[in-house]
């Protein structure tokens, strides 16, 4: 497969790659401020694809567009930290937002216990994050 590398080139950067034709891609059109891309190739197969403009773009992306967060298991899958991003708890855009009554938290994240968890995280007291049952899997 014939890959398509989008490049910063004022930072000099990789944003990002993917291989989506089997043969050579012979046009590339990208719509200006935005993050779509549109290849075509002489097999005359025609893809889109998504682009970010690097980490805040994506963490926007994923704000805007996943049903839940990821569980403290499937982020230590990923090694990722283990510990909930804020928005997962407080709700997406409320990040900032003071009172935890007005917080629409995420699926796993939306019980009482994370809220007090991240109501006294933000006091300084050092407390453990709440246990999670196991196995966990999606809500039904």
């Amino acid at each position: 497969m014939e890959p398509l590398h989008v490049w910063n080139v004022e930072q000099r950067t990789l944003i990002g790659s993917v291989k989506l034709h089997q043969t050579a891609i012979s046009s590339v059109s990208i719509a200006a401020k935005s993050t779509l891309v549109v290849t075509g190739s002489a097999d005359k197969t025609v893809h889109v694809s998504k682009f970010f403009g690097g980490t805040p773009m994506l963490i926007d992306e994923i704000k805007r567009t996943v049903p839940r967060c990821l569980t403290p298991n499937q982020m230590n899958t990923f090694s990722l930290t283990t510990t909930p991003p804020r928005w997962c708890i407080t709700g997406r855009g409320l990040e900032h937002e003071p009172d935890s009554k007005s917080w629409q938290p995420l699926w796993p994240y939306d019980t009482q216990d994370w809220r007090q968890w991240l109501v006294d995280s933000d006091h300084w007291k050092r407390v453990k994050p709440p246990e999670m049952p196991f196995p966990i899997g999606p809500k039904r």
